[in-house]
């Protein structure tokens, strides 16, 4: 069993990232193992800039910086079907929002910089 396991992980590993012609008619090209490396260091890990607490939350939920902070920032709270419930500009380094409009679920945030462009997103459960 684990020589077929060795195999079947090394055939997934030498699979093509990209979609080409040639993968239509059954016959694709692979990657070296190099290559595969080189991919998979050239991702740098995210620094999170914010914390939150408690979680799951149930009455308020409070947004804290680790790091970066910078008072043009903006910050969304989008519902699981895309709609807005929260959208704050200049935000403080320490802010709590109260929950009682919010229903349970899962609600997502989204803190931009001043150009609009995502610095940070994640996720948020409500229990109630």
């Amino acid at each position: 069993m684990k020589p077929f396991l060795t195999i079947l992980t090394s055939c997934i590993l030498l699979l093509p990232f990209k979609n080409t012609k040639a993968q239509n008619n059954l016959h694709t090209s692979m990657y070296s193992y190099s290559n595969m490396a080189f991919l998979n260091l050239s991702q740098e890990p995210k620094v999170k800039l914010l914390k939150f607490y408690p979680v799951p939350a149930r009455e308020s939920i409070t947004f804290e910086f680790i790091s970066g902070y910078n008072r043009s920032l903006s910050f969304e709270i989008i519902t699981q079907i895309g709609n807005k419930m929260l959208a704050v500009n200049n935000i403080v380094s320490r802010f709590t929002l109260n929950l009682n409009v919010y229903r349970r679920g899962v609600y997502f945030y989204i803190l931009k910089d001043r150009n609009g462009k995502p610095l940070e997103t994640g996720k948020f459960q409500v229990i109630k």
